[in-house]
């Protein structure tokens, strides 16, 4: 996330791997404004869709964060949707996360023979 003029903007970089030079995706910004800009954590593929956690800091940093599934990914074109009509998380007025979470992250679950599970560890922060 970069800050220009003022905006909080999101911008997408790629490589063919990561051993050469990462260049700016044509359509960066993929996210402007302070609702969907600001990384809530790193993009996660869940249950098959990759899913990019954003902060909305409109009011404050943590107050919610927003779930977006990015339905296209190619070096030229990026799309990406609300995951729900709700934030995933917000503040929740009292305890350990009273006043928000600023990150999060969903780890998927393996067997003993390392096989994924489709069960997911979802770890978070929060302040208050």
């Amino acid at each position: 996330t970069v800050i220009v003029r003022g905006q909080l903007q999101l911008e997408l970089y790629f490589a063919l791997d990561v051993e050469h030079e990462w260049k700016k995706h044509p359509q960066s910004p993929v996210a402007m404004g302070p609702e969907t800009a600001l990384c809530g954590g790193r993009v996660r593929e869940v249950n098959g869709v990759l899913v990019r956690p954003a902060l909305d800091v409109s009011l404050y940093e943590g107050q919610q964060m927003r779930a977006y599934a990015v339905t296209l990914l190619t070096p030229t074109s990026y799309e990406e949707r609300p995951l729900m009509d709700e934030p995933m998380l917000e503040a929740s007025g009292r305890g350990w996360r009273a006043l928000g979470s600023r990150c999060w992250d969903a780890l998927e679950e393996e067997d003993e023979d390392g096989e994924r599970t489709g069960d997911y560890l979802v770890v978070t922060d929060g302040y208050e």
